[in-house]
């Protein structure tokens, strides 16, 4: 593979890998090919793992692609000691009930005993039965609940977190739903085999917790052409996601393939190859005129102001903690102990 430095958004240099039959003789210019392309984003969350420390990095890539002022390599994740590692669990909750917690710990914590687990709930409907239930279960290291406006859904409770915590974010952090979806259905087996991965071979880490209705996003042409699973092709919201993408992301891709409903756990470092600055600046697309909302959900029991853009965001979670806009379907906490390999799935 040949890596090749380009400006992107800013005079930051940014980076792709491209196999060496899509570029010129040169190795310097890409012309064409059907090989997928592995973007800045994972290439950095990688090299993360060997020259970054707390999200801040301790060398310059050269654009060779050489090290430039590397002091000696931090530690990596997997380091710390278990009985240090530390997990957050952040839940955006609404009215639902929430008897699939204990399943969450106890996974977790059959596979990390000395885990140090701290439980959030930003509660979005005035309702505080989540913490109640945590703390009759206990083994909690419980945080006050942050009370949010009943907009959008899960996704401005996720966006409040990684801004508000963001110096102090523990080794991982799991995302969660009020209904943890489906009821928590299978929860303890997913969160032990989650735990056991990060123990035994940790690395930088996205996973889904869900891991039924893989869904994909494009439109009518693109669905057909490039034979997409459960495509949808609202035009509305097509254009609505890659306008989000453009804004926050740069050049949108054509497609986008998810696991449905947005659940997933990551590691400090993906969460931290943003800045908080860009957690703030997405968190505020939520400030604006619900009227002024590019896809709109008017309909049925949950409809409420910025549900629609919560819905593109959906689509794009993978994306900003690191994957590709194609998600590897392997990359659920049932497969968590897959690694970190890189999947070609991107489609520009």
């Amino acid at each position: 593979y040949a890596a090749k430095a380009e400006s992107m958004f800013s005079s930051q240099l940014a980076w792709r890998c491209y196999a060496q039959s899509a570029l010129d003789a040169t190795l310097s210019k890409y012309v064409s090919s059907q090989t997928y392309c592995t973007r800045d984003f994972a290439l950095r969350s990688l090299i993360s793992l060997h020259c970054q420390s707390e999200g801040m990095l301790a060398a310059r890539i050269g654009v060779d692609g050489s090290i430039v002022g590397a002091s000696s390599p931090p530690a990596a994740i997997g380091s710390t000691p278990v009985e240090e590692l530390t997990i957050d669990v952040v839940v955006a909750h609404c009215h639902e009930p929430m008897n699939w917690l204990p399943d969450v710990k106890a996974g977790l914590q059959a596979a990390v005993p000395q885990v140090k687990l701290s439980l959030l709930v930003y509660e979005k409907c005035g309702n505080h039965s989540a913490t109640a239930i945590a703390a009759a279960d206990g083994g909690w290291s419980l945080r006050q609940n942050a009370a949010l406006p009943n907009k959008g859904e899960e996704c401005t409770a996720y966006l409040h977190y990684l801004r508000d915590y963001y110096a102090k974010l523990p080794h991982f952090t799991i995302f969660l739903q009020g209904d943890g979806v489906m009821g928590g259905k299978g929860f303890k087996q997913k969160f032990s085999a989650f735990g056991h991965t990060i123990t035994t071979n940790p690395h930088s880490i996205w996973r889904s917790v869900n891991d039924h209705q893989y869904i994909s996003i494009s439109s009518s042409f693109q669905c057909s052409q490039l034979g997409l699973v459960n495509c949808e092709a609202n035009e509305q919201q097509v254009k609505c996601l890659r306008a989000l993408h453009e804004a926050h992301l740069g050049p949108a891709p054509v497609a986008f393939s998810v696991f449905a409903n947005a659940q997933f756990g990551v590691s400090r470092d993906r969460m931290r190859a943003r800045s908080r600055s860009w957690y703030a600046r997405l968190l505020s697309t939520f400030d604006g005129p619900p009227e002024q909302e590019c896809f709109q959900v008017t309909w049925g029991k949950k409809a409420r102001p910025f549900r629609g853009t919560c819905s593109l965001l959906e689509f794009l979670w993978p994306v900003i903690m690191g994957e590709g806009n194609i998600l590897d379907p392997s990359r659920t906490m049932r497969n968590a102990d897959l690694g970190i390999g890189l999947f070609a799935g991107s489609i520009a």
